[in-house]
């Protein structure tokens, strides 16, 4: 694609973009667009400034070049080669298969308390037998 940067004059701004012989593209800035162009074709950038003074940190990006206008040009012209396109990337060679893992040791299971017996209910409790109390002992005769 080809973008333009943004900046304090880019109203000044404004370029052209021709690719063997065709019109391509033009704007100002800022600028951006998607651009599919042939490998190899032979590319001009007209870019021009309306008062001279340069594209002050504006940038023309794309297409494999970064570009500006110098101060004290109302145009100047950059030509360039669209390069080739990237070799279609070739898938990774096959991995051999991997080896199955030995199951992983399960941890230890948590350490619980003994559980408790269920509580008795009362009807379920065995009765207590009576305990024999012994006889009343007779209490001695107070000195008088």
């Amino acid at each position: 694609g080809v973008t333009v940067d943004d900046g304090e004059f880019a109203y000044e701004v404004h370029w052209e973009l021709e690719c063997d012989g065709d019109k391509e593209l033009f704007g100002g800035a800022p600028f951006e667009r998607a651009i599919w162009l042939s490998p190899s074709s032979s590319c001009k950038l007209t870019m021009r400034d309306d008062f001279e003074n340069g594209w002050g940190g504006i940038y023309w990006r794309g297409i494999g070049q970064i570009l500006t206008m110098d101060k004290g040009q109302f145009e100047q012209i950059h030509t360039f080669t669209v390069p080739d396109a990237p070799p279609p990337s070739t898938p990774p060679p096959p991995s051999t298969p991997a080896l199955p893992l030995p199951p992983s040791p399960s941890p230890p299971a948590p350490s619980l308390p003994p559980p408790l017996p269920p509580p008795l209910s009362p009807s379920t409790s065995p009765p207590l037998p009576p305990s024999p109390l012994p006889p009343p002992s007779p209490l001695p005769p107070s000195p008088s």
